[in-house]
């Protein structure tokens, strides 16, 4: 009964049943322990785990032996206490086995410390233990959690029999290290063969947008009908990432066309509607951002502040301000907050189109959804881009008491006045004919920097 909700996982069933054997004068065995200590490793119950391990002295006279252990390192692997892991191991009355040894290296690749979990792997010969596949394969995912595709690599073809994890996380660790040739090179190994899963596919999609290749990446997403894999909301997602860095936003369009139209429950999410607003904004094409933008309700996708402030860019590069204040106006109507980067495009726009008045207007209103707040939220308070923006205005309108008020306000915001700061300062003066003011702005300008 105890095996049977180790096997399922049902820990406190378990201890129930212990506890209930002792009631009954019955002693439980080592196995009977042990199976306990799995059904809480299998339910992440690290603390409880130790704490059986602890008791095993007082109850059977061998004491814990491997199994033991093992199960309960695994237990704080998955709880990345690989502090934990490491002290067990080294402070085991009985020789480490295999399981041990690849379970204190999994402890440390979800605790990130990818040395540590080399060091193991490399030490595991000491022991008279050869790795297996499963220790290298947590040493690999170590490594590519920390962008070490090198390491990775090599730790990879270090090993006898890769398996389909060896290939998945190699793959991923070349993606994260923006080696898509590598990547691709891996995948090639896998066709053909039982090792090839949507993981290793997608991971391949994903490396080659970041290496702006999105030929290869649509032809990865278009081929994986004919190995029999089904692509997910990531492949999708991937591919399109890959477009909208190549300028395709035609093609990001359609495939977002064709993922509404798939069958077996795949649908675009948010991540879907934002990578084709900002194919379409990357394309100039604002009537197209807009229309997703406003499509994401009728398809009950909540959009979010990246879908807006996507959306508002292309507006802002088409000189559409009204329609960017109308979107920053809509945005607490449906709960989405009005951060610095839509503000930054309303008033860039507003900058462009000569109305300075609403550029200083929303310069000030930055941050006012924060409750008082915004010191604590970056992303609410007006940065360089809102003031040079704001900068800029008053330079086409010639007002250049409102830039000197700005340069000031900057300091007071702890916004360091840049080159286009200073630029736009002189420009408004230069445009209202006060040239008399030069001298004064090129001292404050040099007691600045010479603060910062």
């Amino acid at each position: 009964a105890v095996s049977a909700c180790e096997k399922a996982g049902e820990w406190q069933q378990a201890l129930t049943l212990l506890h209930s054997m002792e009631l009954g004068a019955l002693v439980p065995d080592l196995i009977t322990l042990n199976a306990c200590i799995s059904a809480c490793e299998r339910s992440q119950q690290w603390q409880t785990a130790l704490a059986l391990l602890s008791e095993i002295g007082h109850r059977v006279k061998t004491g814990a032996d491997e199994v033991s252990y093992g199960a309960a390192i695994s237990a704080c692997g998955k709880a990345a206490q690989w502090q934990r892991a490491i002290w067990m191991l080294g402070s085991m009355p009985v020789p480490p086995n295999e399981i041990c040894c690849s379970a204190v290296i999994s402890a440390c690749e979800k605790g990130l410390q990818w040395q540590l979990a080399i060091f193991l792997l490399q030490a595991m010969p000491g022991f008279r233990i050869m790795p297996a596949t499963v220790s290298y394969n947590a040493a690999i995912s170590a490594c590519e959690k920390c962008k070490e595709w090198k390491l990775a690599l090599l730790l990879f073809h270090d090993m006898r029999l890769p398996d389909s994890i060896s290939y998945n996380s190699t793959i991923s660790a070349c993606e994260k290290g923006g080696q898509w040739e590598l990547g691709l090179e891996l995948l090639g190994k896998m066709l053909g063969t039982d090792l090839l899963t949507e993981i290793g596919v997608n991971a391949s999609i994903s490396a080659c947008g970041k290496g702006f290749q999105w030929q290869p990446a649509l032809a990865l997403l278009c081929g994986m009908s004919e190995f029999k894999l089904e692509p997910n909301e990531f492949s999708f997602n991937s591919a399109m990432s890959a477009l909208e860095k190549g300028g395709q936003w035609i093609l990001a369009v359609e495939l977002l066309s064709r993922m509404k139209r798939a069958r077996g429950g795949l649908q675009p999410d948010v991540i879907s509607y934002n990578t084709a607003i900002g194919a379409c904004s990357r394309g100039g094409q604002w009537e197209s951002s807009l229309h997703l933008l406003l499509e994401m309700a009728t398809m009950q996708i909540h959009a979010n502040e990246v879908s807006y402030s996507t959306a508002m860019t292309a507006l802002e590069q088409d000189g559409q301000w009204q329609m960017i204040l109308e979107l920053l106006d809509w945005m607490p109507k449906q709960a989405v907050h009005q951060d610095v980067v839509c503000c930054n495009s309303a008033i860039g726009a507003c900058s462009k189109a000569g109305r300075w008045q609403l550029a200083l207007h929303l310069l000030g209103t930055i941050g006012s959804q924060t409750n008082g707040l915004a010191k604590d939220i970056p992303e609410a308070l007006p940065n360089d881009i809102s003031f040079n923006a704001a900068l800029s205005a008053c330079q086409c309108a010639g007002r250049w008491r409102h830039a000197l008020c700005l340069l000031h306000d900057m300091r007071w915001a702890e916004v360091e006045p840049n080159t286009m700061s200073y630029k736009a300062a002189f420009g408004a003066m230069e445009k209202a004919g006060r040239f008399e003011f030069f001298p004064s702005l090129t001292e404050m300008m040099c007691m600045l920097q010479y603060r910062g």
